[in-house]
C-alpha cells in the first residue's frame, strides 16, 4: 500500500483489525504499521517507525515493528456513511467554540435519535426541582440570572455536580435573607468561576434552567436542607444533562480551561484519502495511538476516562457518588477531554467508545435496572467505593447515599436496611474494615478527621470510621455461599426517612453457625506471606497497617483479624463465626484446595437476654489452612497440606447467637 504525503512516498505493510464493535460501528480502528530500516536503527523506535519515506528500496533487511494507528474522519456523515469513526484530536482548550459544538451534536444525536433517551424527555419536561436558576435571560447583554420557582414550570435544565471549596461556608451561597432578593436578580459576577462557567455551558447547550445544590437550596435552613437533600435522586435522574466538573479541583477553580494535553493531544501523523464504501474519496486523519515499544506512549481514551472521571478529585467527594451512579445524561468536563454517556452511548472527545469502562454502579441511572451480576456483588462494590470518598458531614453518611440506596431498593424489590439488604442480608455483614494506619486510612486521613460512626447495629458497615472492603468479591477461585443461616432479621423503627436516617431502635439479628472461641492477642504488623497477610489483599503495598492474632485457650494458633474500630482488644475473649473457605491452588500438586477460613469476629455481651449468646461484631478475619515448614519431615502434614486449624477447628455443632 503506497502513501503520498508532502510529495515523499513509503511502502508500509498494513493489518486490520477492529475492537469490539458500539452499534455496528467499531470503537477504534487499528492499523498495524511496519516500516523502517536498519540504516536508521540508532533513533528512538517512534522517530524511525514514522519516518515515511528514508532509504526504502536501498536495504535489503527491513525492521519490523508495530505502531498502534487511529484512523478516524471527523464529518459525521462520511462516518456514517462508510462504517469509520468519527473522531477527532481533542481540543487544546475547552472554552473554544468547537467544545460547545461538540457538545451540542452529542446532545442533538442523543435527543433526535436515541429511543431510550427520547422516552424520558416526556418526564424531564414536567418533572422540575424545586427551585431553578433561570440563565438564558442573561445570555444576551444582562449579567443577571435570576432564582424561580419549579414548581409549575416545564421545560429543561442542567445540574451541576461539583467540589465545593473546604472551610466555611461562602457568602454567595443563597439563605434565608438574600433568597427574595435573588428571585429579583442576581449578578454573576458574585459567582465563583465553577459555577460561572456552568452557568455558560448551559447557555452554550440552548436550556434555560441550571440547578446548583449551593444555590437552589437555602443552606442556613434546616427544614429547607431536610427537604430538598432527599430529592437527589429525582434531581439528578430527570436533569436534561448533568454537568460533571471533574477538571475543577473546588468551586473557586474553571470548568473551562486549557487541557493537560500531553502526548494524547501531540500525536503526530498524516491526513490521506480513503476509498469509500461507495468509490468515493474520503479525507481521514491517520494518527499514532500507543506502541508497546516506548514507556511513554498517548494513552488510550478508556485510560484517560479513569483518569478523568473514575479517580478525578470530584470522585473523592461522597455526595458525588449518587450523583454520578443516578445521572441519566452526563457531560463530563476532564483534564483531557470531555465525555458524553447517555442510556445508548459512552463517547470520548476523541471518538472512542468507551462503554467497556464504565463500572455496574456507574450504569445504574443509565439502565434503571441491574445488570445479570449478582445484586449482592454490585452493593457490595459501591460501598467500598463510597466508603473511599469524604464528606464534609460525617452525619451525612446515611443521606448522601439515601437517593441511591432508593433506587437499588426499587429495582431490587428490596428492604433497606441501615446500608444492607433484607435479602442479601448474609452477603452485606462480610465486610472488612481497613487495617489500622493502613495505606487506605492514611491516604484518606483528611476525609476521615470529621467522621464519627453512626450510632447503629455493630453488623452495618455504617459503624465503621473509614474504607471497608468485601473480601469475598475477590474470591478468585471461590463460588462463595455463607456456613452461617439467617434464622431472624432485623426489626427497625424510625422517626425519619428509612433510606437517609439511623433507626431509633433495632432488633438484633439471629445466625446459627459453627463457631470456635479463641483470645485476642497483641496487634501486630502486617507482613508478606499467607498468615500475616489478609488474602483479599493483592498487592504488597496495601500491606500496611496492623492485625491482632488469635489464639485459642492452650496458646494454640488459630488465625487473624482485623478489627473494626482501634479499641484495645488485647486478652478480650471473642466468638469466631465461620463464614465462608477460599479455595486456591496448592503449590505442591497444582490442585484447588482449601486454602483460607474467614470468620466474623464477635464479642460476647453480659446482658440479661434469654440465650442466644448476645453479643456484637468487633472484626473480621482469616485462617491460613495450610503448612508452610521448610521440610515435610519437620512436621506431620507435608509442605503446603492441610494443617490442625483446617483438620480439628469449626467441627462443634452449630450454635445460634444474637447480634446486636
Amino acid at each position: 500500500l503506497l502513501f503520498t504525503n508532502a510529495g515523499d512516498v513509503s511502502q508500509v505493510i498494513l493489518r486490520l483489525d477492529r475492537e469490539a464493535p458500539s452499534r455496528g460501528i467499531s470503537s477504534v480502528l487499528k492499523l498495524q504499521l511496519s516500516c523502517g530500516c536498519y540504516c536508521h536503527c540508532g533513533d528512538d523506535v517512534e522517530s524511525r517507525s514514522l519516518r515515511f519515506s528514508q532509504c526504502l528500496g536501498s536495504c535489503r533487511l527491513m525492521l519490523m515493528e508495530d505502531i498502534g494507528l487511529d484512523l478516524f474522519t471527523d464529518n459525521d456523515q462520511d462516518a456514517a456513511a462508510n462504517n469509520l469513526i468519527s473522531g477527532r484530536v481533542p481540543l487544546i482548550d475547552s472554552r473554544l467554540d468547537d467544545a460547545f459544538a461538540i457538545a451540542r451534536r452529542w446532545e442533538g444525536l442523543c435527543r433526535e435519535s436515541h429511543k431510550k433517551c427520547m422516552a424520558m424527555i416526556p418526564t424531564q419536561h414536567n418533572c422540575l426541582p424545586s427551585r431553578l436558576l433561570d440563565v438564558k435571560s442573561s445570555a444576551g447583554s444582562s449579567n443577571l440570572i435570576f432564582l424561580v420557582d419549579g414548581n409549575g414550570r416545564s421545560g429543561q435544565y442542567t445540574a451541576l455536580s461539583h467540589r465545593w471549596s473546604s472551610g466555611l461556608i461562602p457568602n454567595w451561597v443563597t439563605t434565608i435573607a438574600n433568597r427574595k432578593r435573588r428571585e429579583r436578580g442576581l449578578d454573576v459576577g458574585i459567582l465563583p468561576s465553577c459555577i460561572r462557567d456552568a452557568i455558560t455551558i448551559t447557555q452554550q447547550l440552548g436550556i434555560q434552567y441550571l440547578w446548583v445544590d449551593s444555590l437552589c437550596i437555602v443552606q442556613d435552613s434546616k427544614d429547607d436542607w431536610a427537604v430538598e437533600s432527599v430529592k437527589m435522586l429525582e434531581v439528578f435522574g430527570n436533569a436534561s444533562i448533568t454537568l460533571f466538573a471533574d477538571s475543577a479541583k473546588n468551586d473557586e477553580d474553571n470548568i473551562l480551561k486549557a487541557r493537560q494535553g500531553g502526548n494524547f493531544q501531540s500525536r503526530r501523523g498524516i491526513s490521506l484519502n480513503v476509498i469509500g464504501k461507495f468509490g468515493t474519496e474520503v479525507p481521514v486523519r491517520v494518527l499514532q495511538r500507543y506502541s508497546r515499544y516506548r514507556s511513554h506512549y498517548p494513552a488510550k481514551a478508556a485510560g484517560l476516562f479513569r483518569s478523568d472521571v473514575v479517580h478525578s478529585t470530584l470522585s473523592q467527594r461522597g455526595w458525588i457518588f449518587q450523583e454520578q451512579c443516578v445521572a441519566s445524561r452526563r457531560l463530563h468536563f476532564g483534564d483531557h477531554q470531555m465525555y458524553w454517556i447517555c442510556r445508548e452511548s459512552a463517547t470520548a472527545e476523541d471518538g472512542s467508545n468507551i462503554s467497556f469502562a464504565l463500572t455496574p454502579w456507574l450504569q445504574l441511572g443509565l439502565n434503571r435496572r441491574l445488570s445479570a451480576a449478582r445484586h449482592d456483588e454490585i452493593w457490595g462494590h459501591m460501598v467500598e467505593n463510597y466508603t473511599r470518598r469524604s464528606l464534609t458531614k460525617s452525619e451525612d453518611r446515611m443521606l448522601a447515599l439515601s437517593g441511591l440506596a432508593k433506587l437499588f431498593g426499587k429495582l431490587t424489590n428490596d428492604r433497606y436496611i441501615i446500608g444492607c439488604w433484607e435479602k442479601m442480608l448474609r452477603f452485606n455483614i462480610l465486610w472488612a474494615a481497613s487495617p489500622v494506619n493502613s495505606r487506605h486510612s492514611l491516604f484518606y486521613s483528611s476525609n476521615l478527621k470529621n467522621r464519627r460512626p453512626l450510632a447503629v447495629s455493630s453488623w452495618s458497615w455504617l459503624t465503621v470510621v473509614g474504607p471497608v472492603e468485601y473480601p469475598y468479591l475477590k474470591a478468585v477461585n471461590s463460588l462463595v455461599c455463607p456456613d452461617f443461616t439467617l434464622l431472624r432479621g432485623p426489626q427497625c423503627i424510625y422517626q425519619g426517612n428509612e433510606y437517609a436516617t439511623a433507626p431509633s431502635s433495632c432488633t438484633p439479628i439471629r445466625l446459627r453457625g459453627t463457631i470456635e472461641r479463641a483470645i485476642a492477642g497483641r496487634p501486630i504488623t502486617l507482613k508478606p506471606g499467607p498468615v500475616r497477610s489478609p488474602p483479599w489483599y493483592r498487592d504488597s503495598i496495601d500491606l500496611q497497617g496492623s492485625c491482632v492474632p488469635l489464639s485459642d485457650s492452650t496458646k494454640g494458633f488459630i488465625g487473624m483479624m482485623i478489627p473494626d474500630s482501634t479499641r484495645k482488644l488485647t486478652g478480650l475473649k471473642v466468638l469466631l463465626l465461620s463464614a465462608w473457605v477460599s479455595t486456591g491452588m496448592c503449590p505442591s500438586c497444582g490442585k484447588t484446595k482449601p486454602m483460607y477460613r474467614h470468620f466474623v469476629v464477635l464479642e460476647p455481651l453480659r446482658l440479661r437476654t434469654a440465650g442466644h449468646n448476645p453479643c456484637r461484631r468487633i472484626g473480621y478475619g482469616w485462617a491460613y489452612l495450610r503448612e508452610r515448614s521448610e521440610s515435610a519431615l519437620e512436621n506431620r502434614y507435608p509442605d503446603h497440606e492441610l494443617n490442625d486449624v483446617y483438620y480439628t477447628r469449626w467441627r462443634a455443632q452449630p450454635e445460634e447467637v444474637d447480634v446486636f
